[in-house]
């Protein structure tokens, strides 16, 4: 922050700082920093405003509780995906060999599982 040091020399000469600092401005009376400062944050609260509300009419922005409901049904979904693969590849893998044979037929059912994942509102 700036200041012009000829009126911050002028304000002091006409009696800023003349009450102490524990004094309140009297009613209505304002220093003379306060009036800009109060309009520079209502200029720029009211300019946020309007531009979420733009960003909003341009679809760049949804509710939150939109994204916590979609979040979720993902990961139900992936939950659900996941839950099954144990029971589901158990008795395969018994009756296999070797390791290297276990470890395809793992990767095998992973990558189904992830592309299925991968296609919206399917699973």
């Amino acid at each position: 922050m700036f200041f012009d040091t000829s009126k911050v020399y002028d304000w002091k000469l006409n009696g800023a700082g003349s009450r102490k600092e524990s004094e309140a401005p009297a009613d209505g009376e304002e220093t003379p920093l306060v009036a800009p400062l109060q309009q520079a944050r209502l200029n720029k609260a009211r300019a946020d405003a309007q531009e979420m509300a733009n960003a909003q009419k341009r679809g760049e922005l949804v509710e939150a509780a939109e994204v916590e409901a979609t979040w979720t049904q993902e990961f139900q979904r992936i939950r659900g995906g996941l839950s099954g693969l144990g029971s589901k590849l158990a008795p395969e893998l018994i009756g296999m060999k070797t390791e290297r044979q276990m470890a395809r037929r793992i990767d095998n059912e992973t990558n189904q599982l992830l592309e299925e994942l991968s296609q919206p509102g399917e699973g």
